[in-house]
């Protein structure tokens, strides 16, 4: 499975421009679909690490391929071992954010104002998800 790190990159692109097609009113058929679309990485990520070879090592599921040939841009993915657990890392935390997005009503979305930890531009995401809902 060459394009493995590709699906993984791709699928919730994917995935959230299906949900653009639904209409706005099938609000259940929306929010069960971003939760079922988010779990896909992480089965994704899951079978990467135990698929790819400690024995190995280097690089692996490498993807090399022309983009944009005129201007020499190609598309060129792969992982080695210290990628694997932050790609799963990150596949998991998006499974578990999802849920929580979904059953989190509007008014609770309203995020308080910055307490100097963090920026409000760390917290666009989490006001555009609320915004679609």
């Amino acid at each position: 499975m060459d394009n493995l790190l590709t699906f993984i990159t791709f699928i919730p692109l994917l995935g959230a421009l299906l949900i653009l097609l639904i209409p706005k009113d099938d609000e259940r058929t929306i929010k069960n679909l971003a939760v079922g679309i988010s779990f896909v990485p992480l089965l994704l990520a899951i079978y990467l690490w135990f698929a790819y070879s400690k024995v190995q090592g280097g690089y692996q599921f490498e993807v090399l391929a022309e983009w944009i040939p005129a201007i020499n841009v190609n598309y060129h993915v792969g992982v080695d071992g210290l990628s694997i657990p932050l790609i799963f890392l990150t596949a998991l935390l998006a499974s578990k954010i999802a849920p929580a997005c979904v059953t989190m009503s509007r008014s609770e979305a309203i995020l308080p104002p910055s307490t100097g930890i963090a920026s409000s531009s760390d917290f666009v995401g989490v006001l555009a998800i609320s915004h679609v809902y």
